[in-house]
């Protein structure tokens, strides 16, 4: 089984106008600006070295790749306007594309829906952001109807809670609810005889 995540695509949304390879987000790679610091082979093994390496990464900030080919966040004011200029087609032609692909390769494919749930209390860009998300989830169900795939909604009615989630994120789920997803997902996916 191989999974595929597309909720990343609602944030090339709230960039300027929308691409098609979503290059309206991104920066592009500048080896003399955004190169990495070059690793000395003879003393990758000594802790030293090792730990000065990090701290060199840590004061150039390059603990996280977003750093050095995203471009900075528009204010979360913006995103409104930038969700409603930037619809869903692309993320909707990407996804009929893929389906289409791994069906002409013979591949059963399933599409599964985004459980995203606002943090609240002083986290308003999760309600806009969710609202990316809950469109690409109509069109995911739409796009799984139209080409003859199957569509398990049923984890968005599942009642999963906040409980189920990192406590300082909206998509991204605890241990126990990974669990609770694996089993929702393998009683869905029995009940349709996908399993087999």
């Amino acid at each position: 089984m191989i999974l595929y995540v597309g909720i990343n695509d609602v944030h090339p949304r709230l960039f300027g106008e929308l691409k098609l390879d979503y290059s309206n987000s991104r920066i592009a790679w500048r080896p003399d600006e955004n190169a990495l610091p070059e690793v000395d082979p003879r003393l990758a093994r000594a802790y030293a070295y090792r730990y000065l390496t990090l701290v060199r990464l840590e004061q150039r900030a390059f603990f996280h790749i977003d750093r050095l080919v995203q471009k900075p966040y528009p204010a979360a004011a913006e995103w409104d306007a930038a969700l409603a200029r930037n619809g869903s087609g692309v993320y909707r032609r990407h996804l009929e594309d893929l389906v289409r692909l791994l069906r002409a390769q013979g591949k059963r494919v399933v599409v599964v829906p985004q459980v995203f749930l606002a943090r609240g209390g002083g986290f308003a860009a999760d309600a806009v952001f969710g609202r990316g998300v809950d469109e690409h989830n109509r069109v995911d169900e739409a796009v799984a109807r139209e080409l003859g795939v199957d569509f398990v909604g049923g984890v968005l009615t599942a009642g999963f809670g906040r409980e189920d989630l990192l406590p300082a994120d909206p998509c991204h789920f605890t241990p126990a609810g990974h669990e609770r997803m694996a089993a929702l997902l393998f009683d869905l996916f029995e009940s349709r005889g996908i399993t087999r």
